[in-house]
């Protein structure tokens, strides 16, 4: 029952003595967000099969390598809603970030790139190359308001959208307001 879940029961013992001590036990763990303020590769990876949410916005200190270690401690796991949501992310950090994202076998419906305005044409390009096949089926959301992408970036990435849409399982939802830069002609 519920009560007992949360440590209410008639023992008044909290949830790691309820689950004879195991931290770990799937109910102890049941948070599936996450908003990221600095854990280590370890701890995501530690918990990957339960988070389904994970927000790294505003983090742009993470170098490209870091990026890489953090996505690759996810794969595998159970996350479908990531967002790099203002996180200077630049073309280095972008190609690392899309090199990880191909590895999580289908799982993400959800990746916010909102307000990334460093991204380059050759590191969107990666990103929506990484999503192909992406989805398992159902929708797959991505944002890129406020990414400063204009007919240009557009222009470069049109064969990759092309792709990554095509090979979509199922519909593929780009939000790209905010985007000034993108002229009647490029719509």
């Amino acid at each position: 029952p519920l009560p007992a879940l949360l440590g209410d029961d008639e023992t008044g013992a909290p949830l790691p003595a309820l689950l004879g001590g195991d931290e770990s036990h799937p109910a102890f763990m049941a948070e599936a967000t996450l908003k990221y303020t600095g854990q280590g590769a370890e701890f995501l990876a530690g918990k990957r099969h339960i988070l389904q949410q994970v927000d790294f916005e505003a983090t742009s200190s993470v170098n490209a390598r870091e990026w890489s270690a953090l996505l690759a401690a996810l794969a595998g796991g159970a996350v479908e809603d990531l967002s790099f949501r203002k996180c200077s992310l630049n073309e280095a950090k972008a190609m690392a970030i899309a090199a990880e994202l191909s590895h999580f076998g289908g799982s993400l419906r959800r990746l916010s790139l909102r307000g990334n305005r460093g991204l380059s044409a050759a590191g969107l390009a990666a990103l929506l190359k990484s999503l192909q096949g992406e989805g398992g089926g159902a929708s797959l959301q991505l944002d890129l308001r406020a990414c400063e992408i204009d007919d240009a970036k557009l222009d470069a990435v049109g064969l990759q959208l092309a792709c990554a849409m095509a090979d979509a399982a199922a519909p593929l939802c780009i939000n790209l307001e905010g985007n000034r830069g993108i002229s009647a002609q490029g719509w």
